[in-house]
């Protein structure tokens, strides 16, 4: 007789007592529903098993509650031994694994079905007072401030734990501790920000995909007394428990010249044509020469462009930016006479004479004009990029003399599996037609994937062996030492639904990986990327674009090109304005992204003696006029070099800045390179006097006031930055931005 029956048949009014105990009976027995309690010597964890509710309740200190329902099922299976739980809920099809051990709260959460779930939430309390967020380098933002939830919210509102942080990690700060959520399985992760009263809450959203169905949801909540770098650090020994941390002195045992980064400052080259027009001597008679009736000039003027006939029509005088535009179109025309490079050069060497310079002089920020004058400023130790791989081969000459001299030189190359959306097709070789229609990614509903940025992702598994066949190509007419890698460091990570070429986001991030490592195994090549995330970092050497951030997008102010705070564009094409104009960054971004209250290195806390990194291209050293101080002592704070963009032009003008800088960073990056940043605090009141620790105790110190101050019976100037290295024989060293 089945209990329904039981119940019908025997129970009257009088027995509702017992009708109510049976019925707890069958739901009990049906949900097994349970509060669980999980604890040690230092927190207690409170966990409801139908709905994932998490309260933490540290030794001595109030309950905090971690993790808000936004599931509600009935568990079973419910099991309970040595500070681990094991439960199931069946209307997810979830199994949820518990352990407490010391500071850690580990959960893995498995599904048996493909679904998008939101698993957590957290909403800030009486006793929240900010999150610790890897936003590129590392950002504090603090709870009930106006602009930074206008900043977040517009510019963060969403993301994800392999592009949008550079180390998998989100940090609570409470009165007297920080709850840090380390993400152990970054990937298919989503975060989402909202108001909520006056602060801000985070919720975060799992994907389980049939492209890698034993891949759980795996998030380590970590407990830490006030150390605004315990997350990072913590996530450090993981990286290394995993054998996924791979020390700068490891990689310079597998490719010796990884130790050129030591001490270098890092310049991009600008100029991409054969002749400069540093190289014409005489531009009488070379204009002289380009308007003759003969054969070679009169096919170099019929591509020319009305603008630049008028220049040579009216035989006056002409500006730098006339003579660049004629140099420019000369480039052009003269590739249609010719497609060799060598019978190109002989044409000019004919056609213009003693007019010109030697051809190996020839070139504008590539040239070995150019890397003399930055060796004899004194600039020993150099990373070199150039933006072209055409560029390249027409100055093969100053790429073997800053290989002689011992620098590290090559291209800033643009892969495969990365299109820009204005490249449409027509512009597009058949080649790269091919790939972009063979190898784009599809949604889980088969629509083609793209990327907000103007940029459209392909299947780099897919692209790899047309990729490695250029680079073969490239590599054996470049003959560098070092390859720029765009994009592939930024943790853009894509599931592809693809048939005919499957693969999951820990699958794209395993293809990019294995580039570099190629790269490095076959070429001794040094290898850096953008970025640099955390997901990507293994084989990379350096980064752009942690230090200072790529920002301002959806900004108007930024883009337009009658706003005085206008960032610049891609021309003229010899000296983009982008890279080489200043601008005035706009104050919402100066008291946030550069704000040294608010800056913390928690991407050095794990990476400093693993990635080099500097600024992002975009944001180079000199590019806003109002921080430049703030900016420099920021990075030399957090011991990672400078980067500057260069041409014959403005070499001069920038030259005495960067020798101030180089001579103090080379000096402290020679001796801290390869060490562990292990500390940061704060000396002041103010939080402006703020110090960095390294592994042999080490230590540099960075006054972002306005007055002098003071460490120990060391003067601390306005704007400076003193090293105090470890070691008997060592003086403090200082640098006064100030003064620069």
């Amino acid at each position: 007789m089945n209990i329904e029956k039981f119940i019908m048949t025997y129970l009257t009014k009088k027995n509702i007592y017992l009708l109510t105990l049976i019925t707890l009976f069958i739901y009990c027995h049906l949900s097994n529903s349970q509060k669980l309690k999980l604890s040690n010597e230092i927190w207690s964890i409170y966990i409801e098993t139908d709905n994932l509710e998490l309260i933490a309740e540290p030794n001595k200190s109030i309950k905090t509650i971690l993790n808000h329902p936004v599931i509600q099922g009935n568990s079973q299976k419910v099991q309970v031994k040595n500070n681990k739980a094991y439960w199931e809920i069946p209307k997810y099809k979830l199994t949820i694994q518990a352990e407490l051990k010391e500071n850690d709260l580990h959960l893995k959460i498995s599904s048996d079905i493909n679904q998008k779930l939101p698993i957590f939430e957290y909403h800030p309390d009486q006793d929240h007072q900010g999150y610790i967020v890897p936003f590129f380098e590392g950002l504090y933002v603090p709870d009930n401030n106006s602009l930074w939830q206008e900043i977040i919210l517009n510019n963060h509102q969403q993301g994800d734990t392999t592009s949008s942080l550079s180390i998998p990690l989100i940090g609570i700060v409470k009165k007297n501790y920080i709850f840090n959520y380390i993400f152990i399985s970054p990937y298919n992760n989503k975060y989402f920000w909202s108001k909520l009263n006056n602060g801000l809450k985070l919720l975060f959203e799992h994907n389980f995909t049939a492209l890698e169905p034993y891949l759980a949801f795996e998030l380590l909540i970590n407990l830490s007394e006030k150390n605004l770098l315990s997350g990072a650090k913590r996530y450090r020994k993981i990286l290394k428990k995993a054998n996924q941390f791979v020390s700068l002195k490891d990689k310079i045992k597998q490719n010796p010249d990884t130790k050129k980064l030591i001490g270098a400052s890092h310049m991009y080259l600008w100029g991409d044509t054969l002749l400069s027009h540093h190289n014409v001597k005489n531009w009488d008679n070379f204009i002289s020469t380009l308007n003759l009736d003969t054969s070679i000039p009169s096919k170099i003027r019929a591509s020319f462009s009305p603008e630049a006939k008028q220049i040579l029509k009216n035989r006056e005088p002409i500006n730098e930016q006339q003579k660049n535009l004629i140099i420019s179109e000369l480039d052009e025309s003269i590739k249609n006479i010719s497609q060799n490079i060598d019978e190109r050069k002989i044409i000019l060497e004919e056609l213009f004479g003693d007019n010109i310079s030697k051809k190996s002089n020839w070139g504008d920020g590539l040239s070995v004009q150019m890397i003399k004058l930055l060796n004899k400023a004194g600039l020993r130790k150099l990373w070199l990029g150039f933006g072209s791989l055409q560029n390249g081969i027409n100055h093969s000459e100053a790429i073997k003399y800053a290989k002689k001299l011992g620098y590290l030189i090559g291209p800033s190359y643009l892969p495969y599996n990365v299109y820009l959306q204005q490249k449409t097709s027509s512009i597009r070789t058949n080649l790269e037609n091919y790939i972009y229609k063979a190898c784009s990614i599809s949604t889980k509903d088969n629509r083609q994937q793209s990327i907000e940025n103007k940029k459209i992702y392909l299947n780099p598994h897919c692209t790899e062996s047309y990729e490695r066949n250029e680079i073969l190509r490239m590599q054996r007419k470049l003959k560098v030492n070092s390859w720029y890698i765009k994009q592939n460091g930024m943790g853009v990570v894509l599931n592809d639904y693809n048939k005919k070429h499957p693969i999951s986001q820990k699958g794209y991030a395993k293809t990019i990986n294995n580039k570099f490592y190629w790269l490095i195994n076959n070429f001794q090549i040094v290898v850096g990327s953008t970025n640099g995330n955390a997901v990507t970092a293994k084989n990379l050497s350096f980064a752009h674009g942690v230090q200072t951030p790529y920002f301002g997008e959806k900004d108007d102010a930024l883009i337009q090109k009658n706003s005085k705070f206008f960032l610049g564009d891609l021309y003229p094409k010899y000296m983009p304005s982008l890279f080489f104009k200043q601008s005035i960054l706009k104050e919402k971004y100066k008291h946030t992204y550069f704000n040294p209250l608010f800056r913390i290195p928690l991407y050095q806390a794990v990476f400093h003696d693993s990635v080099i990194t500097s600024h992002h291209p975009n944001f180079s050293n000199f590019k806003f006029s109002n921080i430049q101080e703030i900016n420099t002592i920021l990075h030399l704070l957090y011991n990672t070099p400078p980067l500057y963009h260069l041409n014959l032009t403005t070499i001069k003008e920038k030259l005495p800045k960067i020798k101030k800088i180089d001579k103090f960073f080379r000096t402290i990056h020679a001796k801290l390179a390869t060490l562990a940043l292990t500390e940061f605090n704060y000396l002041s009141a103010d939080q402006l006097v703020q110090k960095t620790t390294f592994r042999d105790q080490s230590i540099i110190i960075a006054n972002f006031s306005d007055a002098e101050r003071k460490y120990k019976k060391i003067k601390l100037p306005p704007y400076s930055v003193t090293a105090i290295l470890a070691g008997k024989n060592h003086k403090p060293l200082q640098l006064l931005a100030s003064k620069m």
